[in-house]
């Protein structure tokens, strides 16, 4: 789950999928989401475990969002790590 905040100052808490490359958290999502426009604006975030309906089922950590170019050294790695978390809940039984 990463909740970011609009200028309303309430936080959006979204259930996402990420994956773990060298100690840091990376997500996936499409460039039209609002999620992206709150991050530019407040790169602070909160990330939780959580269940696919946003329950949070473990500890609250803090961090800094950035946002990625395609040229970004790190995009590849991040998109295999995400590609196999992502593949693994829809291969695991």
């Amino acid at each position: 789950r990463l909740p970011t905040s609009p200028p309303t100052g309430e936080p959006v808490a979204t259930p996402i999928w990420c994956a773990e490359v060298a100690g840091c958290l990376y997500v996936r999502t499409a460039g039209h989401f609002k999620k992206l426009e709150r991050i530019a604006e407040d790169p602070s975030v909160t990330v939780a475990p959580c269940t696919e309906n946003g329950e949070v089922t473990g500890a609250v950590l803090t961090g800094v969002a950035r946002i990625l170019s395609d040229s970004d050294p790190v995009i590849e790695a991040a998109d295999a790590a995400l590609d196999e978390n992502m593949g693994r809940k829809f291969t695991a039984g």
